[in-house]
């Protein structure tokens, strides 16, 4: 509900006032008060590609299987992502897309992996 209302007040900004302005009162308003610019920027959510590096970089074979099944979702279906290293599964992360299931997978092992050492 608030996503809602801050959506409508942008946009009777946007529509009273023009891009530009509108522009200038999310930056001024929203965005510099609320939101770390600079923390976002160093924030690496790309779990998959952070364990490819690692397993590159200790040698590890990995592999992501994703297998799709039927549920009552928007799309109707969704994906569970097991992920292997070596040949042994690891984590497994389930979402209606693969690519989020395979981010949710890494994200369980880098979990783990980091409890390890």
């Amino acid at each position: 509900m608030l996503g809602n209302t801050l959506e409508a007040l942008i946009g009777a900004v946007y529509i009273d006032k023009g891009f530009k302005k509108c522009k200038k009162f999310v930056l001024k308003n929203i965005v510099n008060h609320y939101i770390d610019l600079e923390e976002i920027s160093e924030t690496d959510l790309n779990y998959k590609g952070r364990l490819i590096d690692w397993a590159q970089k200790n040698k590890k074979d990995y592999e992501f299987v994703c297998i799709e099944e039927t549920a009552k979702t928007k799309s109707g279906r969704y994906y569970t992502a097991k992920l292997k290293i070596n040949g042994d599964e690891i984590s497994c992360g389930k979402a209606e897309c693969k690519k989020e299931a395979e981010q949710m997978a890494a994200q369980k092992a880098l979990q783990i992996i980091n409890k390890e050492n």
